[in-house]
């Protein structure tokens, strides 16, 4: 079975936003660590004031100034946060026509996986296929942790359903 794909610069983004958030599902209990450094920093702010004691602050009476004032360092590093993650996400894009974006043949026989670019050929083994997940119609056929072969939407050759099914065998003969 044979599959000519065109990875484009948006096909590559798609993977990356897939691939970060099959990562945080994996680590799942960091997610609590952010809820749980705002809670330090939250607390951390309460004590600041009862060790200074300001006298125009009393506890039962935050006022709406004081709370802005407060947040606003927060809401600021936060927004920082989230821009810089994208735009790094953004800027770690391959080449166009390099060895990831691009055409590329893929095909699929009995003893592995064959990927053939204008840059280099590369053989899996069906021992390194990892998984089989798809996002939006791209099948991804991871063959390490954070390494896939991206087949989008499409892709020329043989029909998607039966890579899938061929593919699925494969893993299912892996794991039997």
């Amino acid at each position: 079975m044979k599959i000519i794909t065109k990875l484009s610069k948006q096909d590559y983004l798609d993977y990356n936003r897939f691939l970060l958030g099959r990562v945080q599902k994996e680590h799942a209990k960091q997610k609590t660590m952010w809820v749980k450094n705002l809670l330090v920093w939250l607390v951390l702010v309460v004590v600041f004031y009862f060790v200074l004691q300001l006298p125009a602050i009393k506890m039962m009476r935050i006022g709406f100034t004081l709370i802005i004032v407060t947040a606003t360092p927060f809401v600021i590093l936060i927004g920082a946060f989230l821009y810089n993650q994208n735009k790094l996400i953004n800027q770690a894009v391959p080449f166009a026509d390099g060895l990831i974006l691009g055409e590329k043949t893929i095909e699929f026989k009995e003893d592995g996986i064959y990927e053939k670019s204008p840059l280099a050929k590369t053989f899996y083994d069906w021992k390194a296929v990892d998984s089989l997940e798809e996002n939006s119609g791209t099948l991804y056929i991871f063959v390490d942790r954070v390494l896939a072969l991206i087949v989008p939407i499409g892709s020329k050759g043989d029909n998607i359903e039966i890579i899938r099914a061929f593919v699925s065998k494969k893993l299912a003969e892996k794991v039997g």
